[in-house]
């Protein structure tokens, strides 16, 4: 019991160190401090594994291959780009996840979810009250990131919470945008009411989303949520469900009302720029960073569709495209049959939903943030070549052990 706890308050130390190193503030701030305490975590994790439950895979043909195609691309390339650690550093990661079992990786998956799930709980406590009165903020210290180039202003960093100092009235939990929390919190939302099905979750799973406000998020949400609909065969959780989603459309009627009536903020306005005029073209400042983000898309398309093998390499961090979709990111850095096979083992951890409806998940999910090298991703795409290699060696005639 002593030895089995132990594993379990690890799991959650790492689930810990892994939230926070995947793209949040405190990372921007303590880059080099967090990435270590990630490595060492997974490193701890696999002796702790090997040691107390005597379970120690190796990684299988499928991972190899993620973590060394990078490589090829450099020496295709001739890059000469000293920045050869943002290549290593990925593949690292890969080959030390890959001596975790499969019933590990799920492991570290669910207590990911968990602390995404106990941030989601404090934003919906603190991201009202913020939204509600601002000012509130003010008597904390501006944190500045000479690293982090998009933003100027700086931000107030409560360590379970942050909040730009520019108000978006878009909450973001400890993430850098809205968008980048909205991610996690699909995962979370998927993890723990699709796969693990705890429905009680769904209420302040569903309210997280909607005050995240991004336009993926909110796309991917509703499609869970008709995925719920579809396939449950409990009428409890439908009609859950439904009542859920007819609150939700009355409480945040009732919020716009309330701040338009209450402000000078045209509310409902901002919310429409935030995800429909995105698209629409009617709201100028969302609409010019949406040209932006094609652009840059199509640009990085066009290059891997000259490159489609080998892309042009791993770029280091002043060399990179900016991107905002993990799909353009993998294309023209490491070419489109490398993009092929991550979303094809991708996909894997969202099969519940159905061949169709996870192929039209993570194709979005992917899309939404440059999230793939980061460790969220790193975690599913292990997890997905775990299963794959179990599934390819399952026709044969060999005993199948779960690796």
């Amino acid at each position: 019991m002593l030895k089995k706890n132990l594993v379990k308050y690890y799991e959650y130390f790492a689930g810990i160190v892994f939230v926070y190193a995947n793209e949040s503030w405190l990372e921007f701030e303590y880059k080099v401090p967090i990435m270590a305490l990630q490595l060492v975590a997974i490193i701890g994790y696999v002796l702790i594994q090997s040691k107390i439950n005597n379970r120690l895979s190796f990684p299988n043909p499928i991972i190899v291959f993620l973590a060394i195609y990078p490589f090829l691309c450099k020496l295709f390339n001739l890059d000469t780009n000293a920045e050869v650690l943002n290549t290593a550093s990925v593949s690292i990661i890969y080959l030390s996840l890959g001596f975790l079992a499969l019933p590990d990786i799920e492991s570290l998956l669910d207590k990911y979810a968990r602390v995404i799930y106990f941030l989601c709980l404090v934003t919906l406590v603190l991201g009202p009250v913020t939204l509600l009165d601002y000012s509130i903020l003010r008597v904390l210290p501006v944190h500045y990131n000479h690293n982090f180039i998009w933003d100027d202003f700086g931000y107030y960093n409560l360590i379970i919470f942050t909040e730009r100092y520019v108000q978006d009235f878009r909450t973001q939990s400890i993430y850098w945008e809205p968008g980048a929390w909205s991610f996690n919190m699909v995962f979370a939302f998927y993890w723990l009411i699709i796969v693990k099905e705890e429905y009680k979750k769904l209420p302040y799973m569903i309210f997280g989303l909607i005050l995240a406000c991004s336009t993926t998020g909110l796309f991917l949400l509703v499609l869970m949520l008709v995925y719920i609909i579809i396939k449950s065969k409990d009428n409890k959780v439908k009609n859950r469900v439904w009542k859920l989603l007819i609150f939700s459309f009355v409480l945040l009627a009732a919020a716009v009302v309330y701040i338009s009536y209450n402000t000078n903020i045209d509310i409902g306005n901002l919310l429409y720029d935030q995800t429909i005029g995105k698209f629409t073209g009617k709201s100028e400042a969302t609409a010019i960073s949406f040209t932006q983000r094609a652009e840059s898309t199509q640009k990085a398309f066009s290059i891997a569709l000259k490159n489609p093998f080998f892309g042009i390499g791993k770029l280091g961090v002043d060399d990179i495209l900016f991107v905002t979709s993990s799909l353009a990111e993998i294309a023209y850095q490491l070419g489109l049959v490398y993009l092929v096979v991550y979303v094809f083992i991708y996909r894997k951890l969202f099969s519940k939903l159905g061949i169709v409806f996870s192929f039209i998940f993570a194709l979005i999910m992917l899309n939404g943030e440059p999230y793939s090298y980061w460790i969220l991703c790193s975690l599913i795409l292990m997890y997905g070549a775990k299963l794959t290699f179990v599934e390819l060696r399952a026709p044969t005639l060999e005993p199948v052990h779960v690796i």
